[in-house]
């Protein structure tokens, strides 16, 4: 069953986080060849993220997680590309022992 939380800090953000059973799942804008890398903001309803990579073998994608996986201070192995891999837009899931406090902190990193 899939339960879309609006743990919104501000009226302002507007990404969707979506909570499954122990983990999260989000929509996520990736610009590749940036000047540095960040998350922050959003695109349409998806988190942000540049990635100073370039889109070739993976290595965006492999840089994605790692950037993602830091930021909301969990292991590489716990965020995966559920689709979208060879897109700009995708869909991440990450596991999560508290759904509803990684979604918050998903919907902050909107904000930025």
């Amino acid at each position: 069953m899939t339960q879309a939380l609006h743990a919104v800090e501000s009226p302002t953000v507007a990404v969707e986080v979506r909570a499954r059973k122990n983990a999260v799942e989000f929509g996520v804008h990736v610009t590749t060849r940036a000047s540095r890398a960040r998350v922050g903001g959003e695109h349409g309803r998806r988190l942000r993220v540049r990635v100073r990579s370039v889109p070739e073998d993976g290595k965006a994608n492999k840089e994605l997680v790692a950037l993602l996986a830091g930021e909301l201070g969990t292991r590489k192995n716990e965020v995966e590309i559920v689709s979208g891999r060879t897109s700009r837009d995708k869909l991440v899931r990450v596991a999560a022992a508290d759904p509803a406090r990684t979604a918050a902190r998903i919907v902050s990193l909107g904000g930025r």
